[in-house]
């Protein structure tokens, strides 16, 4: 998607093309800011030009005005660099979100205030291929000419001609006006009401969202209602999700503390506005785990298992119950049961529910381990809490034989950027072989666990395979925008 911005000079096209960058790189988006002058190929063809020779030729074109074939040349060369340019980001860098400060409407401008007013010319800049969103940023000239004043030699009538020249130019090309004469906040939130207001931007800003499992965090704690009407519904659908979501947990501690079974949460909770996708994990006693299913039982429970150590709990009008007796993965063991059991205590509704002290651990591994990837809310949630305890961790990687993955993390955990992030697939395929050379020598490998292995790397590559093509990571809720105050959320 290219999103850019155009607008008279003082107008904030660079700042506040630079907060939109980082307002989308916040959550999780592969996003690159572009300046006018990063052209796409003649970038490479001017660094062969003598630099002398180059400047000498470009205060004639800029400072001296002159006229010559080489600069109606220059401009042609212009506009194809621009054509060419969409095209690549559009088919070839499709999965990125460009912000483009200035576009082949302001060359044109600057062309035509140069002296080279020519319909031909004129009528190719304007049929240039159109981004996917053009933001048009003006100011009254007596603003722009006050922030220019210091680097910029031009009168106050060279920005009220320009900006005559830019009304004429957006009315033609029907684009909304942007006034920017407030301050940087006020101007960013009317630029990205205008952005959500196109359904693209919309639908992949929830999307993505969605699938880092960071949506609740942004409505609730950044408070984005105000970017569209439909968000509010948006809040509506979340709000009775995690209704839901501490109806189970009461539900789960009135059942086993009535029993006096002990139980902690796994995985399902973090340190900022969260909700699991589609279950809640707990931790019981190994022991106790028949009164703990014979407990849900009574409760009309619908009881299964498909792997040992882990068993499904479906009640109605709850969310689905994992009750664990330890942590493994395809029968691999990554972590002490001791070590789970430590707990602290949190507040989830009106309870206190104890947490597993090493419950970062398990989200990591869950990443690491289980999904391949991390998502943004894992990856805000550990790199705030995982190294309370490092030296417990480095024990623990070692033991069980993944301390290339938990060492890969930790020395990338600083330059992740894009998020889901997916772990590299050679180093997946490395940290299984370690698992199992260290399981071979210990003699403790499974026919079972070489099967898995093989089944596990499968699975990575085609999941790797189906988020390229399709956009569609596993366990996943998809969050679709039908109207503008509709969502439909697909299970």
């Amino acid at each position: 998607m290219i999103v850019t911005f155009i607008g008279n000079d003082g107008s904030g096209k660079t700042t506040i093309a630079k907060e939109i960058e980082s307002f989308f790189r916040k959550y999780g988006f592969p996003v690159e800011y572009r300046h006018e002058y990063d052209y796409f190929i003649l970038k490479y063809v001017l660094r062969l030009i003598n630099k002398k020779s180059l400047q000498k030729k470009r205060e004639e074109f800029l400072v001296h005005k002159k006229k010559g074939m080489i600069f109606y040349l220059w401009i042609i060369l212009v506009w194809i660099d621009t054509t060419l340019g969409y095209f690549y980001l559009t088919f070839i860098k499709r999965d990125k979100i460009f912000i483009l400060d200035r576009y082949a409407y302001d060359q044109l401008m600057s062309f035509e205030y140069l002296g080279y007013e020519n319909k031909i010319l004129r009528w190719l800049f304007l049929h240039v291929p159109k981004p996917d969103i053009v933001c048009f940023l003006w100011v009254e000239p007596k603003t722009a000419f006050d922030r220019k004043k210091d680097t910029h030699n031009y009168g106050l009538e060279f920005y009220t001609s320009q900006l005559d020249r830019y009304f004429q130019l957006v009315r033609e090309l029907k684009i909304d006006k942007i006034n920017t004469g407030e301050d940087i906040k006020a101007t960013s939130k009317k630029v990205l009401i205008q952005l959500f207001s196109h359904p693209k931007v919309l639908q992949t800003f929830v999307d993505r969202c969605s699938k880092n499992r960071v949506m609740y965090l942004a409505i609730k704690q950044d408070n984005l209602t105000f970017l569209h009407q439909s968000f509010k519904e948006l809040e509506k659908i979340f709000d009775n999700k995690y209704k839901k979501y501490i109806k189970t947990i009461e539900f789960i501690s009135e059942v086993l503390n009535s029993k006096k079974i002990d139980w902690i949460l796994l995985k399902s909770w973090r340190n900022f506005y969260f909700l699991p996708e589609n279950d809640i994990d707990i931790l019981i006693p190994e022991e106790k785990a028949n009164l703990v299913l014979k407990a849900f039982e009574e409760k009309r429970a619908t009881i299964s298992s498909t792997e040992p150590y882990k068993y499904n709990v479906i009640i109605k009008g709850l969310m689905k119950i994992e009750p664990h007796t330890t942590v493994t993965w395809r029968d691999n063991k990554f972590i002490d049961n001791d070590l789970l059991w430590k707990f602290n205590y949190v507040t989830i509704g009106k309870i206190q529910v104890k947490i597993s002290k090493y419950d970062t651990i398990v989200v990591l591994l869950a990443a690491l381990w289980e999904n391949s990837f991390f998502r943004l809310a894992d990856y805000l949630y550990l790199k705030e809490n995982l190294w309370t305890d490092s030296k417990t961790i480095e024990k623990q990687t070692k033991k069980y034989g993944w301390e290339k993955s938990f060492n890969w993390f930790e020395s990338n955990v600083n330059s992740i950027y894009v998020f889901p992030a997916f772990i590299p697939f050679n180093k997946l395929f490395d940290y299984y072989v370690q698992s199992i050379i260290e399981k071979s020598q210990k003699n403790i490998l499974t026919i079972n666990q070489l099967v898995v292995f093989f089944r596990d790397i499968l699975f990575f590559f085609l999941w790797r395979v189906r988020y390229k093509v399709f956009g569609i990571l596993p366990f996943h809720i998809k969050v679709i925008y039908v109207s503008d105050k509709q969502f439909k959320v697909k299970y």
